[in-house]
């Protein structure tokens, strides 16, 4: 069965809203994602109750139950997904991408607390979003990054690079200036690129082993 060939399904078992929810249509948007939203809670609670009998009780894990309960959780997604304008696997297929904004191919634990919003909502938006390349100018010495905006994770790349020519008293106090190559503006210090990198600094180089 395909995701939306479900979903199409499972609107067939749709209760009627209360009439309160009928007034206009975007009422009636609000009461179907409502009913779906406490549907899912539900759902949630009583697979935590399944888990919890097996774990603090001593109850035999019924996998059927706790698979019926994912199951009960996928109808309410897809009448909450319904209720919003959106198909299952146009779901599906934002989510991944925005996993792929946010981590790339695979889990990173840097970058699942270093996220670019601006990336994952676009994502969530189908929309692209247009990778900028820029030059960050220190002690004289260019470094290029590729990436939309500011990452704790690049400023760490650069911090490291300058560190293995440089002592760290030199780069505190050096003058720090940025350029986006696709329009030649220089790009203020307290821009999304550089704007931690001041107060960040002692932290990452002793992160990264730098002791100079």
């Amino acid at each position: 069965m395909q995701p939306n060939d479900y979903q199409q399904l499972a609107l067939r078992t749709e209760a009627p809203l209360p009439n309160v929810f009928t007034t206009t249509p975007e009422v009636r948007q609000i009461g179907r994602a409502l009913h779906a939203a406490i549907g899912m809670c539900t759902e949630t609670g009583e697979l935590q109750d399944a888990l919890k009998k097996y774990l603090f009780y001593g109850k035999t894990l019924d996998l059927t139950n706790v698979v019926e309960e994912f199951q009960d959780l996928l109808w309410y997604i897809a009448i909450g997904l319904d209720a919003c304008g959106m198909t299952l696997e146009q779901a599906m297929e934002r989510n991944i991408a925005k996993l792929k904004a946010r981590y790339g191919e695979k889990f990173s634990s840097e970058r699942a607390l270093d996220r670019n919003l601006d990336a994952e909502r676009a994502a969530l938006e189908g929309k692209s979003i247009k990778q900028r390349h820029y030059t960050i100018v220190l002690l004289g010495r260019s470094y290029n990054d590729a990436l939309p905006e500011c990452s704790k994770a690049t400023i760490r790349s650069v911090v490291g690079e300058m560190c293995r020519t440089n002592n760290r008293e030199d780069i505190l106090m050096a003058p720090y200036e940025a350029f986006d190559e696709a329009t030649g503006r220089r790009l203020d210090v307290d821009a999304p690129l550089l704007g931690q990198l001041r107060g960040d600094i002692l932290q990452i180089t002793r992160a990264i082993g730098y002791g100079g």
